[in-house]
């Protein structure tokens, strides 16, 4: 009988074996066997593989055997891109027409050793290490004052940079590193900054904080091709606009960005950023469609059939029509619930998935509200979106949330999309009749509005 050792080395072995026909321009082949990886609700258990950032590559979803092996033909560019099991986030350099395997266990990928078959096995075992040893830490620097958060996040780039330079990365790999590396640093630093500041408005970074951070946020090269530099010029918009909001007032995001930037793509990409969002908020749906159109003179298609799709969607769910229905939604207490149970009373629904932040962010506030209308003629409907069961109900149980939890159907998401949900957390709020009150209401952090919304149908 073959142990479980043998099996993998005899699964490379079979694999190296096979014929090395040449492959044709623009195509990879990666396969491979990955172990414990967990199924979803609908039983299929999948990786996923993202394109390097700013290729445009799309996602592809690469189904597992049983046993966990898998191999598929990738068309996309040469680069570094990012594998996706249901635990671990690991980066691959991937280039045309080569072929490459890999063999892990997802529970112990951060403990025990991957193999790597096929090309560029040298340049690999540099991304599998880093990715092994990916930290995650709080941004807000978990009560750290500025110097010793300067400190903490120094001392991991000069790390990362020392690991580059040991590297058997060729230059051009090894330049770029370097260049995500420091843009990783001053990502970490502005977004620490950035929370001091909302935490309290007299703070004032340091000037060699300042110094560092005077860039050139118009590098539009930088923008397309570093995703640390991406977030940062995004965030740095962002802040922008708060720190002028109160001024301006809430919907003014669009009009704020076309007026101060001035680097096309940048500013195509921020606007994109908002545009379903400002959608949603828009008091006239048809005067900011129509002011959009003017401001965005980018060539995203999936954003601007998304965002028609929102606008005619939305068109049809006013305030007093008919909310969309769903039915057989499991009930985390058991059983199933639809829409049609809870007539009679009013519904606050909250849209929401166990990965999402904001959507924890959210949750005390939830908790909050609860308590407060308890014996009131309302329910509080949770409704997850995750793919998984399993995180569904772990979330439910770690956070001790109350209320009525459901999880969406994993085939039959007509609810989300009849009211063109492309971002959580969403809030609706129906009446008694099961009618719209408002299809985007205020979230539970946004206590006074919500109040005020409540008040205004007698609660």
């Amino acid at each position: 009988m073959l142990t479980p050792l043998s099996l993998v080395l005899f699964s490379w072995f079979a694999w190296s074996a096979e014929p090395k026909t040449p492959l044709p321009d623009n195509f990879i082949i990666l396969s491979g066997k990955i172990t414990h990886v967990s199924p979803q609700t609908n039983g299929k258990t999948t990786i996923e593989l993202t394109g390097p950032f700013g290729s445009n590559t799309p996602s592809k979803i690469i189904p597992l055997q049983n046993d966990g092996s898998f191999t598929d033909t990738i068309k996309g560019v040469s680069g570094v891109y990012m594998l996706l099991d249901d635990k671990n986030q690991i980066s691959l350099y991937l280039e045309k027409s080569k072929r490459y395997s890999i063999f892990y266990d997802a529970d112990q990928f951060k403990k025990r050793p991957v193999t790597l078959g096929g090309a560029d096995t040298a340049i690999n075992r540099y991304y599998i290490e880093k990715s092994q040893h990916r930290l995650f830490f709080d941004p807000t620097g978990s009560g750290k004052t500025e110097a010793e958060w300067r400190q903490f996040i120094g001392e991991l780039k000069a790390n990362a940079l020392e690991k580059i330079k040991k590297s058997a990365l060729p230059p051009k790999l090894a330049s770029f590193e370097t260049k995500n590396t420091e843009y990783k640093y001053l990502f970490d630093l502005f977004l620490y900054l950035a929370y001091k500041e909302m935490d309290d408005p007299k703070f004032k970074p340091s000037a060699i904080s300042v110094k560092e951070l005077d860039i050139d946020y118009s590098n539009e090269i930088a923008f397309k091709s570093y995703s640390p530099y991406w977030r940062l010029v995004t965030e740095h918009h962002f802040m922008r606009f708060q720190r002028e909001e109160k001024k301006l007032g809430k919907g003014k995001k669009i009009a704020f960005f076309s007026s101060t930037i001035q680097n096309e793509t940048i500013r195509n990409v921020m606007i994109g950023e908002v545009a379903i969002s400002e959608l949603k908020a828009a008091e006239d749906i048809d005067i900011f469609y129509t002011d959009f159109s003017k401001s965005y003179t980018g060539t995203d298609e999936k954003l601007l059939e998304r965002l028609k799709d929102t606008y005619l969607r939305l068109g049809k769910l006013k305030k007093g029509t008919l909310s969309p229905k769903f039915t057989d939604y499991r009930n985390f207490n058991g059983g199933t619930n639809s829409l049609e149970d809870y007539k009679g009373k009013y519904v606050y629904i909250d849209l929401w998935a166990s990965w999402c932040g904001n959507c924890w962010n959210e949750m005390p506030y939830l908790k909050q509200l609860e308590e407060k209308y308890l014996g009131k003629n309302i329910v509080f409907l949770s409704i997850s979106t995750d793919e998984k069961t399993k995180d569904w109900e772990n979330t439910i149980t770690e956070q001790k949330l109350t209320g009525i939890q459901l999880l969406q159907t994993p085939n039959n998401k007509s609810f989300t999309r009849e009211y063109a949900v492309y971002g959580i957390p969403r809030y609706i709020f129906l009446d008694p009749d099961g009618k719209i009150i408002d299809y985007n209401a205020p979230r539970p952090s946004d206590m006074k509005e919500l109040a005020a919304l409540f008040r205004s149908v007698g609660l």
